[in-house]
Order: C-alpha cells, then sequence, then structure tokens
C-alpha cells in the first residue's frame, strides 16, 4: 500500500509536471521569436517547475532504492527466523525419538523384570509346597509306625 500510495502521489506530480511543462513549451514556441517577451515570473516558474520534477524523480528514486532493500532485508531476517525455526523443530523431534527409545527400553525392561519377579515366584511357591508335602508325607509315615 505504501508503495501504491507512492506512485499515485508520483503520477500526480508527474501529470502536473508534464501539464506546466507543455504550456511552458507552448509559450516559448510562440515567443521564440520574441524572447524577449517573456517575463522574468514565467521564467522562474519554468525553472521552480524543472527544480521540483527533478526533486521528485530523484525522491521517488530514492524511496524505491530504499523499498527494494527494506525488502531484502525483511526477507533475510524471514529467511533467518524460518531456519531457526526449524532448528528448534528438529531438535525437539530428536529429543522426543530418544524419549521414545528410552521408554521403550524401560518398558521392556520393566517386563522382564515382572517375568523374572512372577518365575521366582512360582520356583518359591513349588519348593515351599514340595517341602510341605513332603514333611506332611514324613508325619503320615510316623503315625503310622
Amino acid at each position: 500500500s505504501h508503495v501504491q500510495q507512492l506512485q499515485n502521489r508520483t503520477q500526480q506530480q508527474r501529470n502536473q509536471a508534464e501539464q506546466l511543462t507543455a504550456r511552458h513549451k507552448q509559450m516559448l514556441l510562440l515567443h521564440k521569436d520574441n524572447a524577449m517577451e517573456m517575463t522574468a515570473d514565467d521564467i522562474q516558474a519554468f525553472a521552480t517547475l524543472t527544480a521540483q520534477e527533478t526533486k521528485t524523480r530523484s525522491t521517488f528514486q530514492q524511496s524505491q532504492q530504499s523499498l527494494e532493500q527494506e525488502q531484502h532485508k525483511l526477507q533475510h531476517v524471514q529467511a533467518q527466523y524460518m531456519s531457526a525455526l526449524r532448528q528448534r523443530y528438529q531438535e525437539e523431534q530428536v529429543w522426543q525419538d530418544k524419549w521414545r527409545v528410552v521408554g521403550t527400553y524401560w518398558t521392556w525392561l520393566l517386563i522382564g523384570l515382572n517375568s523374572v519377579v512372577f518365575v521366582a515366584g512360582q520356583i518359591l511357591h513349588y519348593r515351599r509346597e514340595e517341602r510341605r508335602m513332603q514333611t506332611l508325607q514324613q508325619m503320615i509315615v510316623d503315625q503310622k509306625q
């Protein structure tokens, strides 16, 4: 929008300058034989108009160059921001992957530990029952005798 406003303003000034320049050219052509008939005010107005046109063109070119530089800076900063954002996202992905792997190993470790505890419990229960049976058998044999 800033560029559009700048271009509109420049176009309006250019149109005014062209109109005034055309009038002055017509005056010069009409008075070329009688150059002395041009007044000092006419010459001053023409000089002022030419100076304004030159200044306006110069300002417009500087504004365009400034705009291009700022747009280039903006693109560069946006690229840096996106790069930093992408890097942060990738780092988070790496950490998530590491924690997922650690979580998987801990799960398998707990499954293994649970299995060992279960098997050990079964073995101990079997031994205890076996001792109890031997004790009962011994008591029965002792009572029969």
